[in-house]
């Protein structure tokens, strides 16, 4: 994922959509190459002109109807990438006329905003209508736009759908006896030949919060603006936004009409309408209506730097982004090649390259060696990577940390994360990438002991220590997504949530990167996983927002939406990713639980109790599989245990859940023994969703 700060001045076009089936139909035209973090999420495209020109185009949807989300998605718009012109482009309400119809697509010439309504004496409402002309550029073009060549934009073919239906009986009209005529006639005059291609016309549109089918408001908005063809829900915002204090950015509002007020049209006619707007877009982009910003797109793909500076990297065309950590993980070691006697690299069975010597790393900066942290290859096949790089007997020494590595997040053993990540910085013989595993595993130890401590002042030289082992991480390897991670937890413990949430940002956007660029996909399935603690830690930093800053704007509604958003996200990443990593069956039950419990708190947070129970309950049941009646708790289960319950018992709280008081009893006074069986009696009436033998 790339940061929209690397994209900032260099955008051509910024394009909102708003319902679901909008939006596709842009996409299946301007399909996004990668996807960039700023203020929201976004896609990038790009588009070429029939002159050869190049625009960079940034794609944006809202999160729902109205003006507000509207305005406000074009501000961040505007703030990330300050776009050369704002695009919208979507589905409207017609009135009847006999120049335009069902499916034709209208360009805004002038706005009439409606939103502001007052109710007064003998329910009569009052309009205080504003608005204005659109951007002096935007009606030159649309003034000129009869003139120019769109091609075959209207043709079945471009738009995908053939025309829906049009019945026009007396039962499909509604209003008073002069609209149903003037309905009925504007509809027989345009569809009495079948082979009615759409067309575009410009003028006037109205918008407002509110979905208009009724004749009376038309009848009633027509009295101030007579000039109205067309009315919609989210131009109003984007105008607003758009009209900023230095600067009027231009907005190029493209409504397909999915409704004519006064007719019951047949269903299809709504995405009819998305997809001719959206063809229409495309085409008018396509002659090139400015001049694109010099060409940029084509420099900052050539710019394939360090992730972490947050230029452009272009993905690989085959790239599947997480979808890469899905491929096989046991590398079958096929093909040693050689040239002149010299190793210049390892190939697997299918030819995908599984390692390179350091004279071809060079010619690629984002080449990584395989992680030693993770569990996605078998020792053998770790150790059978390393040995043409380190030699045998520092690949086997470095093949048996890792082991080790992966015991001690099994069984929780911070103070082994210290020590091992030492002896790993020790053995790494030079090599960057080993050397920062190790920094970054012993921060990861300092960074774990610090949340189980209670006394202020050992907590925070824990963290202390935590983030110097991050940045001695970074200083060797500048694009470890996993200690940018750390260090941004470390600031989110310590309170600066800004630097956290900038942090969690940043390590995702280098994982992503990396994961797409280059032919080492199965050796970097820990970036996959990396992704999925990213994605937790960002979530969890947000709660910690929300709880501790009654202000923070997250407390609004669209926010929390988006927050929701995040979550079922990084679920279905969890979903998605986890089955990898079931071979090793202790680390797998841990991460689950990690996640499962984040999300059960953030559904709490959103005030979804019955999500909230299911995750819990999940939680519960894969920390359970790991734990032995015949052997003591470690602290580590104790501390898992009381987090557990920590936010099972905070509000909302299921009212069906019984037993967490016990559990919390039995965990501080009674035996392994006892504990378990609370355990038990909890999650026996949830029978799990996420099954451990499918974790």
């Amino acid at each position: 994922m790339i940061s929209a700060d690397a994209l900032k001045g260099k955008v051509d076009f910024g394009i909102v959509a708003i319902r679901p089936d909008e939006f596709e139909a842009v996409l299946n035209r301007l399909p996004p190459v990668s996807e960039i973090q700023g203020r929201r999420r976004y896609g990038l495209s790009h588009l070429q002109t029939e002159d050869g020109e190049e625009y960079v185009l940034v794609l944006a949807r809202c999160r729902e109807q109205g003006t507000g989300e509207a305005q406000n998605i074009t501000n961040d718009l505007i703030e990330d990438f300050d776009p050369q012109w704002i695009i919208l482009v979507g589905i409207a309400g017609g009135v009847p006329s006999d120049e335009y119809t069902l499916g034709d697509v209208v360009a805004a010439t002038r706005l009439h905003d409606f939103t502001i309504t007052a109710h007064m004496e003998g329910n009569v409402e009052a309009f205080a209508v504003s608005g204005g002309p659109m951007h002096q550029e935007v009606q030159d073009l649309l003034a000129y736009l009869p003139a120019k060549i769109l091609g075959d934009w209207n043709s079945e073919t471009s738009i995908g759908l053939p025309t829906p239906p049009v019945k026009i009986h007396s039962a499909n009209l509604y209003g008073d006896g002069d609209w149903k005529k003037r309905v009925r006639k504007s509809l027989t005059r345009h569809f009495q030949k079948t082979d009615k291609r759409p067309v575009v016309t410009s003028g006037s549109v109205a918008s407002s919060d509110r979905l208009v089918k009724d004749t009376k408001t038309i009848k009633e908005w027509h009295q101030s603006a007579r000039q109205v063809i067309a009315v919609e829900m989210e131009l109003a915002g984007v105008y607003r936004a758009a009209r900023q204090k230095k600067k009027e950015y231009p907005i190029l509002a493209v409504r397909g009409i999915s409704d004519i007020v006064g007719f019951k049209r047949h269903q299809d006619w709504t995405l009819y309408a998305c997809q001719t707007a959206a063809a229409f877009a495309v085409a008018l982009l396509k002659t090139t209506p400015i001049q694109p910003r010099d060409g940029l797109r084509s420099k900052l793909l050539e710019e394939k730097t360090d992730p972490t500076l947050g230029e452009l990297a272009e993905p690989s065309p085959n790239s599947g982004g997480l979808r890469q950590g899905q491929l096989a993980l046991e590398v079958e070691i096929a093909q040693v090649v050689q040239a002149k006697g010299e190793v210049t690299g390892i190939k697997g069975s299918s030819g995908q390259r599984l390692w390179t010597p350091p004279t071809a790393r060079k010619q690629n900066p984002l080449f990584k060696l395989p992680d030693i942290l993770t569990p996605g290859l078998s020792s053998k096949a770790l150790v059978d990577i390393l040995i043409p790089y380190v030699g045998d007997q520092l690949a086997e020494r470095l093949g048996q940390l890792s082991e080790e590595s992966i015991v001690a997040v099994e069984q929780g053993n911070f103070a082994d994360h210290i020590s091992l990540g030492n002896e790993i910085e020790i053995a790494s013989d030079g090599l960057p990438e080993i050397e920062a595993a190790g920094r970054y595993f012993a921060g990861e130890g300092y960074r774990l002991q610090a949340d189980l401590e209670s006394e202020p002042e050992r907590k925070q030289l824990m963290l202390s220590k935590a983030a110097e082992q991050y940045e001695l991480a970074l200083e060797k390897q500048p694009g470890n997504a996993r200690a940018i991670r750390g260090l941004a937890r470390v600031h989110e413990v310590r309170g600066d949530y800004p630097k956290a949430m900038n942090g969690f940002r940043q390590a995702k956007g280098v994982a992503e990167i990396q994961l797409s660029s280059g032919e080492d996909g199965p050796l970097h399935v820990h970036l996959s996983h990396e992704i999925l603690r990213i994605t937790r830690h960002y979530i969890h930093c947000i709660l910690d927002i929300l709880a501790t800053n009654p202000q923070s704007i997250w407390h609004r509604e669209n926010k929390k939406r988006e927050l929701e958003g995040y979550v079922i996200t990084s679920e279905n990443l969890h979903r998605e990713n986890m089955p990898i990593f079931k071979g090793r069956e202790q680390w797998s039950r841990i991460e689950w639980f990690m996640g499962l419990v984040f999300f059960g708190k953030a559904w709490g947070t959103l005030g979804n109790t019955t999500r909230k129970t299911r995750c819990l309950m999940d939680a519960l049941y894969a920390r359970r599989q790991m734990m032995k009646p015949d052997r003591p708790l470690t602290d580590i289960e104790r501390a898992n245990l009381r987090w557990w319950i920590s936010v099972a018992a905070a509000e909302p709280r299921d009212t069906t859940i019984h037993g967490i008081e016990q559990l919390a009893q039995t965990l501080d006074h009674g035996t392994t023994v006892d504990v378990l069986r609370s355990i038990d009696d909890l999650t026996f009436p949830f029978m799990p969703v996420w099954q451990p033998e499918a974790m």
